[in-house]
Parts: structure tokens; sequence; C-alpha cells
């Protein structure tokens, strides 16, 4: 367990500090910036990812309804963190008991998605992007469109999709979005080129 804390450690230093100046000035910054720049790459609606965001992670901020990137959810219940390391380690203690667990801006699960990503990777706000980003692409693939793709990433439950993706429209339709709309597409564009220059 001691060594498993030190390489959480080790892979959480290297976007902790400092720990907002990647895509922005603050933590939610870097999730609007980086699902922005996820939905170009993916080509997925214009602030589809920032929603799903908002709804997985949304809480009340200096700049009014944003994400946390370190948030987790625990077997239904939601956690906010003030630095990646204490989400992290917080991750895996409940991961290692069975727990099911959700992590970063867009909650990824672990259970279901953590042998394709690591929990750096999740917490990372573009690493977590990118992999929400494909995974939803993926789901619009075999459901036919992005709204019902939206639903299936939450639950293939037809009454908790339709719940779902009726959330996630009302955020994609929010102040919170269009406030941040032309900083996160100016943003998620410079970022989108340089992902794809490498």
């Amino acid at each position: 367990m001691i060594a498993r804390v030190v390489s959480l450690l080790l892979a959480a230093s290297a976007f902790a500090a400092p720990a907002h100046a990647q895509f922005g000035e603050t933590p939610a910054d870097e999730c609007f910036a980086a699902a922005a720049a996820a939905e170009r790459v993916h080509r997925a609606p214009a602030g589809l990812l920032q929603a799903i965001a908002l709804v997985e992670t949304g809480r009340t901020g200096p700049s009014g309804w944003e994400p946390w990137p370190w948030t987790i959810n625990v077997d239904g219940r939601s956690s906010r963190f003030d630095d990646p390391i204490s989400a992290m380690i917080a991750a895996e203690a409940a991961h290692a008991r069975g727990s099911s667990v959700d992590v970063g801006c867009f909650q990824v699960n672990l259970r279901w998605h953590g042998d394709n990503a690591t929990l750096a990777e999740l917490f990372d706000p573009m690493g977590g992007a990118l992999y929400a980003a494909r995974y939803l692409s993926e789901l619009r693939g075999g459901a036919g469109s992005w709204q019902r793709a939206v639903g299936h990433y939450h639950s293939r439950d037809r009454s908790r999709a339709s719940a779902y993706r009726r959330r996630v429209i009302t955020a994609k339709n929010s102040d919170a979005i269009r406030e941040r709309r032309a900083w996160s597409r100016t943003t998620g564009f410079e970022i989108a080129r340089t992902l794809s220059e490498d």
C-alpha cells in the first residue's frame, strides 16, 4: 500500500504544482479548456463535454457554477478535494476496497474504465477530457446520435439516461457555459492544435 501511495504522489506531482497554470487561472478553467480541446479533437458538439463536467462535478465557486477536477464519487457520494494528491489517495483507497469510484472533471468510473487509463490521467483535466470525449464518441457510434450517447455516458437504463441527458442539455444552455464559451473555444482551439501537432 505504501508503494502505491508513493507512486500516486509521484504521478500527481506532474500536474500538482503549479496547481492551475496549464490552461487557465483556476481548476475550473482547466476543466473547461480541456473539455473544449477534447470536443475539437473528437469532433463533439461545442459545449457538450463542458456541460458534462458541470453536471458531474459542478459547484458554486468564485465564477459561479463551475466544474471541479478533484472530485470523486464513491458509491454515490461525492467528495471534493483541494488538491489532486488528496483526491487520488482517497480514490485509490476506495477503489481498493471494491467501491464504485468516479473521478475527475468528467467522473470516469474506475471499475469500468480503470484498465484503459491511469488514475493520474483521469484526474488531469486534459487526460480526463480526452478519455471522456473518446468514450463519448464511441458511444455515439453505437447509439447513432450525440444525444443518445450522452445518456449512455451515464447509464444504459432508459429512464436514467433520459434524466441525465436533460440535465446535460440544461447545463449546455446555461449561463455558466455561455459566459465561458468564447474563452474556452479559443483556448480549446489552441490546445487542440498543439495536440494535433504532436
